[in-house]
């Protein structure tokens, strides 16, 4: 008899333990790949484990959340919310298996100053919820992947501190290192828009002065030349004609540049780029392309943030 009274306190103290975390059933999401494409499905399965003693799971829930890093601030945004299973009787030993999949909205890409998280958690009543964060990769779609593999074979490679996201748009900055515009562009800085016919590309190409005069005209912004042009459907089907148009278009503007009646972008770090209203249909078209409804920088009062938290970003050193 005292040896049942004792087997009951050491069960009650069990699930004591497990309300506070200890010894409780735990989660982990496992996937396919660490990396996935925008417009493709993430695919992969969650397993549960049950812990020292029976739990109610009430749901098993994945947060898609967003982090960007813009100046010296960090904001966060959970992208998505996706519930997998509900009401579970966990025992202990058991071994749970789950499928998961997620389809990857519009999205900005992940570079130094965008990152992504899969936050798994079990929602657990009356006791502390269990977690698992894991870190994802997010690869342009395949359009734009297009774009962006036809610049590198034109000899241009992106520079360290490129893909800032700024809340509406995503900005790329490259340099040519070898190739026919080496020497010819100092810089080339793009934004990539999708639309219903294909990619739009807003481009400012710095060109590369020589001597006094090329200095004089690199502090006046007199060496810059804003563009926009459309990259369809058919022709990004075909990734050596996207080449040959990119190609031509470049030697176009640097031998004959357009008048700059199209808008460029406006500022995402310190330099200054001009607003117009000429082109704000294409502008907001791209900035409600993107599955993010808020940005909550660190310090705001107002956010409800939850309780995500996967760590900082690096230093920019």
């Amino acid at each position: 008899m005292q040896c049942l009274h004792r087997r009951g306190k050491f069960q009650l103290f069990k699930k004591f333990l497990s309300k506070i975390g200890i010894g409780a059933a735990t989660v982990n999401l496992v996937l396919d790949d660490a990396r996935g494409r925008i417009g493709e499905e993430v695919i992969g399965k969650i397993l549960v484990e049950g812990g020292n003693v029976e739990q109610q799971i009430d749901a098993i829930n994945v947060d898609f959340n967003m982090e960007m890093k813009l100046d010296d601030r960090t904001a966060r945004s959970r992208i998505q919310s996706l519930t997998v299973a509900r009401n579970l009787q966990v025992k202990p030993g058991d071994k749970l298996e789950f499928p998961f999949r997620h389809l990857l909205p519009e999205l900005p890409q992940t570079s130094r100053y965008v990152r992504y998280t899969y936050h798994t958690r079990l929602d657990i009543p009356e006791a502390l919820d269990k977690h698992d964060f894991d870190e994802f990769g997010v690869l342009p779609n395949l359009s734009i992947a297009t774009v962006q593999s036809a610049l590198h074979k034109l000899g241009f490679t992106e520079k360290f501190e490129s893909g800032v996201f700024n809340g509406y748009y995503q900005e790329f900055e490259y340099r040519p290192m070898e190739g026919p515009f080496a020497g010819r562009i100092s810089e080339l800085e793009v934004v990539y828009i999708t639309e219903a016919n294909g990619v739009r590309m807003h481009v400012e190409i710095d060109k590369k002065g020589k001597g006094l005069l090329g200095a004089l005209a690199d502090s006046l912004d007199l060496d810059e030349i804003h563009f926009n042009m459309l990259l369809t459907k058919d022709l990004l089907a075909n990734p050596d004609a996207t080449l040959n148009t990119l190609h031509q278009t470049l030697e176009a503007e640097l031998n004959n540049p357009s008048p700059n009646r199209y808008p460029s972008l406006p500022k995402v770090r310190g330099k200054h780029k001009h607003h117009h209203h000429h082109d704000a249909a294409v502008l907001s078209a791209g900035i409600a392309g993107y599955a993010i409804d808020d940005l909550v920088f660190d310090g705001d009062d107002s956010s409800d943030s939850g309780d995500y938290d996967s760590g900082d970003f690096g230093s920019d050193d």
